[in-house]
């Protein structure tokens, strides 16, 4: 019983010890600017060719154009029998 009593004792004194030396934890500020995030836009055009960029994600975003047809993608082959 004696060492029962004891060791309940000594569990106590580290038990407050332990719980007197807590700092409150903080939780850290996140600066969360449009700088640090990147938007990719991907298009594609009347004749099927892809186009875009990758950008800031700050808003306003820019309007895009899309490239013009070119020749060899207006123009189509066909094989000879």
């Amino acid at each position: 019983m004696v060492s029962t009593v004891t060791l309940l004792v000594a569990l106590g004194g580290l038990l407050s010890a332990a719980t007197a030396n807590l700092k409150p934890t903080t939780i850290p500020q996140i600066i969360d600017d449009c700088e640090s995030r990147t938007v990719c836009i991907d298009m594609i055009n009347s004749c099927g060719n892809l186009y875009g960029t990758c950008i800031p994600a700050c808003l306003p975003r820019p309007t895009f154009t899309p490239q013009p047809c070119t020749l060899s993608s207006v123009v189509k082959t066909y094989p000879t029998p």
